[in-house]
C-alpha cells in the first residue's frame, strides 16, 4: 500500500552546466547529487537516494541545413555508499547512451534509451517517477511492464531498450508522434521478445488539454 505520508529531509546539489559560446553546437555537463534521511514503506529509517542522482554528459554538433548532431551519456549513481545504481547489475550509462540526427522532421537516436511507454507515463504521476518515497508508479505499475528481460547486464530492464531507434517527431497543432524499437533478437535462455515496438501519439496544446479535471 502506498504510504504518502512517508517524511524525508533531503539535499539536493545540481551540478554546474558548462557549454560552449555557440547557441547551437557545445557540450554540457549536468545533473543531480541527492541524499536523504527518509522513513521507508517498511517504517524503518534510513539514509540514502531518495530521488536518482546522475551525471549527464550531452551535446549537440551544428551540421548546417537546420541538422544537429546530439549524443547523450547518462550515469546514475548511489552517493550515499559511492557505487553506480544496481551494484553492478546495470550498465554503467544505464539513464541513456545515444547518438542521433535532429532537424526540421523530428530527432532520431540510435543506441539505448527510454522506449515510448516509460518516456510518456511520466506525465500521470506528480513526482515524474523520481521520488522513491511517494512515487507511485514505483510500487504501482512499472514492475508490470520489462521494456527488456535482459538488457541490465543479464537481469531485467524497466524502462529503457538496449540496441534501440527512438524518433520524436516535431509538434504539429499540438500533436505529436513518439516511437521505439529494438530489433536485435536474442536466443538466449528468459530473453525478452525478440522485437519491441512501441507507438506513442501526444496532444499536448489547445482547449482540449486546457481543459481542467472535473
Amino acid at each position: 500500500m502506498l504510504n504518502l505520508r512517508s517524511s524525508a529531509i533531503a539535499l539536493s546539489l545540481p551540478l554546474l552546466c558548462l557549454g560552449t559560446a555557440q547557441a547551437q553546437s557545445g557540450i554540457q555537463i549536468s545533473g543531480t547529487v541527492d541524499l536523504g534521511v527518509y522513513r521507508a514503506y517498511d517504517k524503518t529509517s534510513q539514509l540514502g537516494t531518495i530521488r536518482r542522482s546522475h551525471i549527464a554528459v550531452t551535446g549537440t554538433e551544428n551540421l548546417g541545413s537546420g541538422l544537429a548532431a546530439t549524443f547523450n551519456l547518462t550515469h546514475r549513481f548511489e552517493a550515499d555508499v559511492g557505487g553506480t545504481e544496481g551494484a553492478g547489475s546495470k550498465p554503467f550509462w544505464h539513464g541513456e547512451s545515444t547518438v542521433g540526427l535532429k532537424g526540421r522532421y523530428g530527432h532520431v537516436r540510435l543506441g539505448r534509451a527510454l522506449d515510448v511507454v516509460y518516456a510518456n507515463d511520466w506525465a500521470f504521476d506528480s513526482w515524474y517517477n523520481f521520488d522513491r518515497i511517494a512515487s507511485p508508479a514505483w510500487n504501482n505499475w512499472h514492475w508490470n511492464y520489462a521494456s527488456d528481460r535482459t538488457s541490465n547486464n543479464g537481469n531485467a530492464e524497466y524502462g529503457r531498450l538496449n540496441n534501440g531507434v527512438f524518433y520524436d517527431s516535431p509538434s504539429v497543432n499540438g500533436f505529436s508522434v513518439h516511437y521505439s524499437g529494438a530489433f536485435e533478437n536474442n536466443s538466449a535462455a528468459g530473453a525478452g521478445q525478440e522485437n519491441n515496438n512501441g507507438l506513442a501519439i501526444k496532444f499536448g496544446q489547445g482547449s482540449a488539454s486546457d481543459r481542467p479535471l472535473t
